[in-house]
């Protein structure tokens, strides 16, 4: 997870199509930190150079500082989990097929669940709710 964030917020504060949206999460993200992420010829993530300072950093999964020795539930698109946008992390783990559904129709189930209102109530700010905080620099 700490590399797919790190990937994701690579090109800040460039656009970047791959941006990771999150839930049950927060962590900041410093795009004055030059980004470690080291790009192959397909533009997939090669690999995070481990002599560079992290630009993702103070990452909580419910409030609780994320573990790199625990397992995690995810949820993401079938493009991702195979390698879109280059996120080349997720190819070929299969301990993440389970329950995978069409991406719609995942979208669906998830909005059929929620009560009347809610939707409006959990996602009506268009400012968000401060899971993604960028830190250094100008904000």
């Amino acid at each position: 997870m700490l590399d797919a964030l790190e990937w994701g917020a690579h090109s800040l504060p460039g656009i970047f199509c791959g941006f990771l949206e999150v839930s049950g999460l927060t962590y900041e993200v410093n795009p004055t930190t030059p980004s470690p992420c080291v790009q192959d010829g397909q533009n997939q993530l090669d690999y995070i150079d481990g002599n560079m300072a992290r630009r993702v950093g103070n990452v909580l999964v419910n409030g609780v500082p994320l573990d790199p020795e625990k397992t995690y539930k995810v949820c993401m698109t079938s493009y991702l989990f195979e390698g879109g946008y280059g996120y080349s992390m997720f190819v070929g783990c299969t301990a993440l097929l389970q329950d995978m559904a069409a991406d719609n129709e995942a979208l669906i189930n998830y909005l059929k669940s929620l009560p009347d209102g809610a939707l409006q109530e959990r996602y009506g700010d268009p400012y968000g709710d401060g899971r993604i905080v960028a830190v250094g620099g100008e904000n």
